[in-house]
């Protein structure tokens, strides 16, 4: 008969946690990544305004996609806070391309070509609080994560009143016993 050892799995795993597959939650978020940077680019393009405290919202957004899959990985939180940088940072220098094609009529095939020149640019303008806001979305997005991987709770769900967790805690003692 072998002896348990520390750290020994069961051959099953009932909650389907450890043998869940990352694909789907990382196909999700790359999904919703790219939605969101697009819509984060023709808001920005629209307006010639970038939102950088709405970075903020994307990361709680990507964290909730992130984890909403079963799979838990450890370099989800890394995953989470990369995608959340990228979708202001890249949202912004997409709504330039996008404000430069549709205001002063420069083509699509020469905002690409200059596509390194566009990134620098905008990079260089970005301010420091534009900075702030990407790097608070990534440990936000990172810490959602983290915290719901390890919870498997949904952090932005209410908890029950206290008359109801009372109730569910300590019987009735007034009411009639059935023998």
């Amino acid at each position: 008969m072998p002896v348990p050892t520390i750290g020994h799995q069961p051959a099953t795993d009932p909650t389907g946690v450890r043998g869940a597959s990352p694909a789907k939650a990382i196909g999700r978020a790359a999904a919703a990544a790219v939605g969101l940077t697009i819509a984060w680019a023709v808001l920005a393009g629209a307006t010639e305004h970038h939102f950088a405290y709405a970075s903020l919202l994307v990361g709680l957004a990507l964290a909730r996609v992130l984890t909403s899959t079963p799979a838990r990985r450890a370099w989800f939180p890394p995953l989470a806070a990369a995608l959340a940088f990228g979708v202001g940072w890249c949202g912004d220098v997409l709504g330039v391309g996008l404000d430069l094609n549709w205001r002063y009529d420069v083509p699509l095939a020469v905002v690409a070509h200059r596509f390194g020149e566009l990134f620098d640019n905008v990079s260089g303008a970005h301010s420091f609080m534009d900075y702030l806001f990407f790097v608070l979305a990534a440990v936000c997005a990172a810490a959602l994560t983290a915290g719901r991987q390890a919870t498997g709770a949904d952090p932005s769900a209410r908890a029950p009143r206290a008359e109801q967790r009372a109730s569910d805690a300590c019987p009735d003692l007034s009411a009639t016993r059935q023998p």
